[in-house]
């Protein structure tokens, strides 16, 4: 704890003193980009000298830092979707500015010749804004950001409707998921549907896929950051969105013009209120109904933010979410209830401020929280006169977590900028808990177990980003702490990312990544439910580890929005778990999750993607295309053989369009075509001295499943009302022509008879079955 607590002092002590010693003599043109008419920030903008290379790119907040030399200067400020602006400054001194870019209209096409930045041609990174998504038909009305991201190279979600990412080979569990800076550990609603994120309330989501900025930590796949919008400092507006599953409402506005925003939006799925008749009945066993099945999910977003000055700001921000399915069954005098529930809390306190107009610092704190739990209980209601004695067990997991992070930039020159910082983790985990009544569990076994692990982490990082006409090289070093009772792991962790120009419009890009992760998930591939059980590790689990290497070439097209990017990559990793073969979960009640699992997997991933995007015009979209192998090896799985991860996929093409027909009216559509998943089924059936039939399972995911594909079509007119009111209306199909896309496959046994039905034995048949066929839509929003 000695060590936990002195870091952060050191490695501040160290930076400060880089900071003083590497000042540089100039003038500095710093301040924010923001959307005009709202006041959001604008991440990703790019302040340069006209016509020149020479530039800065604003980060998360729209901050930017641009060193200059005394004099005349024209400044062009430009943001993919934004009209450029372009503005002349006489630089005597340092000066603090803020840009405000206008959204272009649908049908323009914005034309730049000048030098493409080069910091803009990383393939390993994907930005979408919103506008981007809503773009893509929705799935029962519902625009979701984690289906956009698996429609870009290299990412896919695994399962038809599920909203988890599975990024180069990775699993979900390996993806450091970020909203405004808060970790979230399940991004599922309504069992991988769609995710957490309520578009509305979304202003961006980025994915980076390799040569991670060193402030990211303690994944090996990814990082995915999703920001909340801050709020129009303005006005007041509203908008409300009907869709066939759920309904949201969002209200945002100044809370002191110019100083200080708000945002709240809700959601809220419609089926408990759909149930409602089906509870009735059943509260009345006359009525012959014996069961009764609800589902409630909702989920909120707020932010505020203020600013103290032109250089300070407060953000706030908060997420709360939760799923619970209730089924109740009554036969005979017996009635059971089950019920399966998961949900997610995060909040989140950021200040940022520029100390000088070269020291950027963001200070953050967050409390972030994950729970899940299926319950069982069952009472006989023919003891009249005396209460029931019922039978119940509940089987739970959590996570509970507070981290405090701290980070400066500092601009030597309009070329060279260094970034330092510190984090600290206090983790809570609670693996396997259960509680149980009368005889659930043989005797001498506990009725309750809930063990906690205390896990704490110390982490300190350097990244260097330096550019200049020919190549742009970010570096970076993170070194860690992990302590576990005892127990203390250490992680050094290096990452290298080179962009090299080879023209105005090309660009190759090299890079290195070496992650180790503390947590585990241990998860059922076959399962359904998102059964998602965080672990730590542990003196005989040890991080997982892995390094990544990829290598990349991107093209843009001189004078058009067409930009080409193709890139390959090879991930090695070890350390990995997964449960033995015929153990999960659900068995875990009388042995600790430590003794169901196998701790010495390791893995390879490799493969090739393409993508082609057209980012403005009347037609726009994407096409993405990957080739790739995921293999995974267990001395206790498979005879210590390699075999197929589950969601290897060795085709995975994506094809996202969107047209603006008229002014009012656009199409939108999207078709999906990649191999099927790898799946575990038994081979045969064996009948035991019973005669009951007994599968047999010879290896890990030894069949594979059909070929996927499925097109997805929406028609959306945007107008304004009689009373001035901007409204849309949408109608589409998901799966638009229906093909039965298989969501699992068993073998099954059909017993035979001759003639006069003497038993002649049984044929096994493999069989698939499918979840989602044509699913028409239509949704209704409306702004205020």
């Amino acid at each position: 704890m000695t060590i936990f607590l002195r870091i952060p002092i050191a490695v501040t002590v160290l930076f400060l003193g880089a900071t003083l010693s590497l000042w540089s003599q100039g003038v500095t043109l710093h301040g924010f980009v923001r959307e005009k008419g709202t006041g959001e920030s604008l991440p990703g903008a790019t302040v340069a000298l006209a016509n020149r290379s020479r530039g800065a790119i604003s980060n998360e907040y729209g901050y930017f830092s641009l060193m200059l030399s005394k004099g005349e200067v024209d400044i062009q400020v430009s943001f993919v979707g934004y009209q450029p602006i372009l503005n002349s400054f006489k630089m005597v001194s340092d000066s603090l500015v803020t840009f405000y870019l206008e959204p272009t209209s649908i049908d323009e096409v914005r034309i730049v010749s000048q030098r493409v930045d080069i910091s803009a041609n990383d393939p390993n990174m994907t930005t979408l804004t919103m506008k981007q998504v809503k773009k893509i038909p929705p799935l029962l009305g519902e625009h979701d950001v984690m289906k956009a991201l698996a429609l870009t190279a290299g990412v896919n979600t695994g399962t038809d409707g599920s909203s988890s990412i599975h990024v180069r080979g990775g699993t979900p569990d390996q993806n450091l998921v970020l909203l405004d800076g808060a970790t979230v550990y399940n991004n599922n609603h309504l069992f991988g549907l769609f995710s957490v994120f309520n578009t509305e309330a979304i202003q961006s989501v980025e994915i980076i896929k390799n040569g991670f900025p060193a402030r990211y930590g303690g994944r090996l796949s990814s990082v995915v950051n999703v920001s909340m919008k801050e709020g129009n400092r303005e006005r007041i507006r509203s908008n409300l969105s009907v869709g066939p599953l759920t309904s949201q409402f969002t209200i945002d506005g100044p809370v002191v013009k110019d100083k200080s925003s708000f945002m709240f939006s809700s959601r809220a799925a419609y089926l408990s209120v759909i149930g409602l008749p089906a509870m009735y009945l059943y509260a009345y066993p006359s009525s012959g109904v014996n069961s009764y099945v609800n589902y409630i999910m909702y989920d909120l977003n707020a932010k505020f933010n203020h600013s103290f000055s032109d250089n300070s700001k407060l953000f706030v921000s908060l997420y709360a979410g939760d799923d619970l399915f209730y089924r109740k069954e009554r036969f005979v005098d017996e009635e059971s209830k089950t019920d399966f529930g998961w949900g997610n809390k995060t909040a989140s306190v950021r200040y940022i401020s520029s100390y000088s107009p070269r020291v950027f610092s963001e200070s953050m704190m967050s409390v972030n929280s994950f729970k899940f739990g299926q319950g069982y209980n069952t009472k006989n209601l023919s003891d009249e006169g005396t209460a029931p004695s019922p039978k119940s067990l509940l089987i739970a997991s959590s996570v509970f977590d507070v981290t405090l992070r701290q980070r400066l930039e500092y601009t030597l020159s309009s070329k060279h900028r260094l970034t330092g910082g510190v984090e600290l983790q206090r983790q809570s985990l609670r693996p396997d808990q259960y509680s149980l009544s009368q005889n659930v569990l043989p005797s001498g076994y506990p009725s309750e177990r809930s063990t906690e692990y205390l896990f704490y982490t110390s982490s300190i990082y350097l990244e260097d980003f330096f550019t200049n006409r020919y190549f742009t090289l970010r570096t970076g070093v993170r070194g860690s702490i992990f302590f576990v009772g005892s127990t203390r792991y250490h992680s050094v962790e290096p990452r290298v990312n080179l962009d090299i120009l080879l023209g105005k419009y090309s660009a190759i890009n090299f890079a290195y990544s070496k992650s180790k992760q503390p947590l585990h998930l241990l998860s059922r591939p076959s399962q359904t439910l998102p059964v998602d059980v965080w672990v730590p590790v542990t003196s005989s689990v040890v991080p997982q580890e892995a390094n990544q290497y990829s290598a990349g070439y991107t093209l843009r097209v001189k004078d058009l929005p067409y930009k080409l990017s193709l890139s390959s990559y090879f991930k090695p990793s070890k350390k990995l778990i997964d449960y033995q073969t015929g153990l999960d979960y659900t068995a875990n009640l009388t042995s600790t999750w430590e003794e169901i699992i196998e701790t010495d997997g390791i893995g390879r991933a490799y493969g090739v993607e393409l993508m082609i995007e057209k980012t403005e015009g009347r037609l726009n979209g994407w096409i993405a295309y990957t080739l790739a192998r995921n293999k995974r090896k267990f001395s206790g799985i498979n005879n210590g053989e390699w075999f197929n991860a589950r969601y290897d996929r060795l085709h995975d093409l994506n094809i996202v369009a969107s047209y603006s027909i008229t002014d009012k009216w656009k199409v939108s559509s999207t078709f999906i075509l990649n191999s099927g998943l790898a799946t575990t089924i038994p081979t045969a059936y064996i009948l035991d001295v019973h005669r009951d039939e007994i599968p047999v399972f010879t290896k890990r995911n030894n069949y594979r499943m059909p070929l996927y594909h499925r097109l997805d079509i929406a028609f959306t007119k945007e107008y304004v009302s009689k009373k001035g009111r901007k409204s849309s209306v949408s109608f589409g199909a998901y799966n638009a022509y229906g093909h039965s896309n298989a969501q699992y496959m068993e073998l099954t046994s059909h017993s035979q008879y001759d003639d006069n039905r003497e038993y002649l034995g049984f044929r096994n048949a493999y069989s698939t079955g499918t979840i989602f066929g044509f699913i028409p839509f239509f949704s209704y929003n409306v702004n205020f």
